[in-house]
């Protein structure tokens, strides 16, 4: 399944939010959906992502995702990027077309080249659920 992520660009940052329903969207389904279209491995949507998430808890959010993760230097499509800063929170991107759509959580969906890209490079371990 090719997903034509591009129709998501600009929907605002919403927590839960799934972006095919064109109302907003959230980094983690935003991510998962992409993983899923292109046949990588990636964990199933936790409820408890979601709730930390909306709660604010960056830390214990970011630990979860790291549990399955492997930091490489050179990204590929559907590495992901991690960060998180006192102002957005924790936010995932995922590599697609040279680049890393992600949400923002106060300019919505985004897409940016790979090159201006500062964040460390993540692949998710295949076997690590």
């Amino acid at each position: 399944m090719i997903i034509d992520y591009y129709k998501w660009i600009g929907l605002p940052h919403k927590f839960a939010a799934d972006p095919d329903d064109g109302e907003g969207a959230d980094c983690l389904i935003v991510a998962h959906k992409v993983l899923l279209a292109n046949n990588f491995p990636c964990p199933p949507i936790s409820s408890e992502w979601i709730d930390l998430a909306a709660s604010q808890k960056w830390g214990e959010l970011e630990k979860e995702w790291y549990k399955y993760m492997t930091r490489v230097d050179t990204p590929r499509s559907c590495d992901l990027s991690m960060t998180r800063n006192e102002i957005t929170g924790f936010a995932i991107g995922v590599v697609v077309d040279d680049g890393v759509l992600f949400v923002h959580h106060r300019k919505g969906v985004a897409w940016v080249p790979l090159s201006l890209v500062k964040t460390d490079f993540w692949r998710i371990r295949s076997a690590a659920f």
